[in-house]
């Protein structure tokens, strides 16, 4: 027996390993937004892009128009689903990171399990070309699939050089259709206590009848 298949044996084994190691552990999954729209998602929940409550858009616009894409899964547009990070600290956040009303929800992973029948995983930035989609769980097992060496590289630029594969796998995504209500909302992640303060201030009642934490994250943002 030569011993390179052994080699690569290990080496898939490591991978499969660092994959489950981060599922095990996983306990949130994430959705960045303005701080504009928190109150309106607590009434009405997470919902796609074409929703009527959104009072602020931080979606990149260049972008959007490669989300109307179909995906060939349940034919449905990239829109019309409800997108979730695994890794919020990535392209998009830093594409906000002036903004200082952005905000990151972490949402329970059970949200996941509860919604088998209308969620698909993208094992890079839905958007682009080369997303490849799954609607089966075990996939997230799978370092064919998906990478979470890649999805949580700590960056996607050295030296001033852009890696836009890592760039993309660091965006990879869960995209649920369906709305998503508040009672999975777990904690809303801020920059600095000023944050903070503002939101419990102003949406103490629900932050206590859905048992919502405002934590002050900053290794979270950029």
């Amino acid at each position: 027996m030569s011993i390179m298949p052994l080699i690569i044996s290990e080496k898939i084994t490591e991978v499969i390993m660092s994959n489950q190691t981060f599922l095990d552990s996983m306990s949130e999954i994430f959705h960045m937004t303005d701080c504009n729209n928190l109150q309106n998602i607590l009434l009405h929940g997470l919902q796609n892009h074409y929703n009527t409550y959104k009072q602020v858009d931080i979606s990149n616009q260049e972008v959007n128009a490669r989300r109307e894409k179909i995906e060939f899964i349940y034919g449905h547009k990239i829109h019309d689903y409800v997108p979730f990070y695994f890794n919020p600290r990535n392209a998009m956040l830093y594409r906000n990171r002036n903004n200082a009303r952005v905000i990151i929800l972490g949402l329970d992973v059970r949200v996941i399990k509860d919604h088998q029948d209308g969620f698909l995983i993208s094992n890079r930035n839905a958007s682009a070309d080369e997303a490849k989609f799954s609607k089966n769980l075990p996939d997230l097992q799978d370092p064919n699939f998906i990478n979470f060496d890649d999805v949580f590289s700590p960056r996607w630029c050295n030296n001033g050089i852009a890696n836009n594969d890592i760039k993309q796998k660091m965006m990879a995504e869960i995209l649920i259709n369906d709305v998503v209500y508040s009672r999975y909302i777990r904690s809303i992640y801020v920059k600095d206590q000023a944050s903070k303060k503002a939101i419990e201030e102003q949406l103490a009642g629900d932050l206590k009848m859905y048992n919502i934490n405002v934590i002050v994250d900053p290794a979270k943002f950029f």
